[in-house]
């Protein structure tokens, strides 16, 4: 790795500023990591730099951070059971004697599910899995950094927009797309034991992925030690809730149908451990009466207490569904060349002065109010693709600006983009990132595109 390392050790995007602070998400040098998490800037594995927290759990800690070698932002995940695990002042890692056996054995079956998954990279609807290392007298996994959101956050923003629930179809497709994920892991003799819609993301570019596989994070469940809930109550089958129950597909085949029927009632399932003492599941169409019966039956016998009355595979549970969605497509496009996004916004801003001057020779100003009158009519040409889908200068080179789901972009996006341009020339930060996004494209989630959109289907609907 270069030294010394000049970004900024929070947000990883961009070069810290000649006075410290970063331009990008203003870190000034003091730590926002709390304890127990390592601090930013921490080298792990002899060439990560850790970030940020991405997020935090009963068994792990995910960081943003960025891998030297492949110069990228990646995530690494630390394995940091909170129960039972203690940070020490020089930042590792200290486990008791007495949870000692249980932790080495969390440590092997995160290295097994890292050598199933890296062979596993061309499966797009799986995230991409780097290296397992340990370090801090801990065990971390190096991960792709996914730009999106989970699919609970969608849920619920789709929700808070529409009133409604997702479409059935769209639900299904998202069901169908990590079920064959899962298909393809079960191949291997891998489980995922964590399905839910947290763990699920919806990419900028409306790609659905599978992350957070719970191997590590089971092994716990057959420890003797305070470890709390080693599932997610609500999304784990019967078998999970007992630490010597057996975990087959039939285990995974429950949380994806808890997931679906999350995804079409907003509402977590009744706990497997309260329904074998009596408590109910209602059926998914009483309530939501856009899910069809036979749906919301098939999603009924997936979710069994007993693991013989399941569907004893995911290709099983796929039949059941697909007479309600569409076989799972992505939405393709070609992304503006660098040169010709350049020559877009030169014409913009010859757009900007040409009707400058025109306004300034029909009705004379003065200095002060030509400045004025510029910024006016520089934020009117970046509103423009609300109608177009363009700015003039885009027009002129024959590209498009949409967002990452491929819909027409909307007004937020589009504030947002003009906000962070205008930091952009401020801060002369024009360079773009190891994905080769800019700071307003990924910021507001739109893209540049030259061409068309080519929707060779999707899991989810356009946003």
């Amino acid at each position: 790795m270069l030294e010394p390392f000049r970004r900024c050790v929070h947000c990883l995007r961009v070069e810290a500023g000649s006075d410290g602070i970063c331009p990008s998400c203003r870190y000034d040098g003091r730590p926002r990591n709390p304890p127990p998490l390592l601090r930013e800037g921490t080298p792990v594995g002899g060439h990560y730099i850790l970030g940020r927290k991405e997020g935090q759990g009963g068994f792990s800690i995910c960081y943003r951070a960025w891998d030297g070698v492949n110069e990228q932002i990646v995530a690494i995940k630390e394995l940091f059971p909170a129960g039972v695990a203690e940070r020490m002042d020089d930042g590792k890692v200290w486990i008791g004697p007495e949870h000692r056996q249980d932790f080495d054995t969390a440590i092997q079956a995160l290295r097994y599910e890292a050598n199933v998954l890296q062979k596993l990279t061309q499966v797009p609807s799986i995230v991409r899995v780097g290296d397992v290392f340990q370090d801090n007298e801990t065990a971390y996994l190096s991960l792709e950094y996914l730009r999106g959101q989970s699919y609970e956050e969608y849920l619920h923003d789709h929700y808070a927009r529409t009133a409604s629930h997702l479409d059935v179809r769209a639900a299904v497709n998202v069901a169908l797309t990590v079920l064959g994920a899962l298909g393809t892991v079960h191949a291997r003799g891998l489980l995922h034991l964590d399905v839910k819609p947290g763990n699920i993301r919806v990419l900028d570019d409306a790609r659905i992925v599978l992350l957070d596989f719970g191997s590590a994070r089971d092994a716990f469940r057959k420890g003797n030690g305070p470890y709390g809930d080693t599932f997610t109550p609500g999304f784990a089958a019967t078998e999970q809730h007992h630490p010597d129950g057996s975990v087959t597909a039939a285990t995974d085949v429950y949380a994806l149908a808890a997931t679906l029927y999350f995804s079409l009632s907003l509402r977590v399932p009744t706990r497997a451990d309260a329904r074998e003492n009596g408590s109910g599941l209602p059926l998914l169409s009483e309530l939501n009466p856009q899910v069809p019966q036979a749906l919301a039956l098939t999603i009924q016998k997936a979710m069994a207490i007993d693991a013989r009355d399941r569907y004893s595979s995911a290709a099983a549970l796929r039949q059941g569904l697909e007479l309600f969605g569409s076989p799972p497509v992505a939405i393709q496009w070609i992304a503006a060349p660098q040169a010709l996004r350049i020559v877009a916004g030169l014409f913009d801003a010859a757009a900007v002065l040409a009707a400058l001057a025109a306004l300034t020779a029909v009705s004379p100003i003065r200095s002060e109010q030509v400045v004025v009158n510029g910024i006016l009519l520089w934020l009117l040409t970046q509103l423009l693709p609300l109608a177009s889908g363009a700015t003039p200068g885009m027009l002129l080179t024959g590209l498009r600006l949409i967002e990452g789901s491929g819909a027409r972009v909307r007004l937020r996006p589009l504030l947002v983009r003009a906000l962070m341009l205008i930091l952009m020339l401020v801060t002369f930060q024009y360079r773009p990132d190891s994905t080769g996004l800019l700071m307003h494209d990924r910021l507001s989630r739109s893209r540049v595109i030259a061409g068309t959109v080519s929707r060779l289907g999707g899991a989810i609907d356009a946003r």
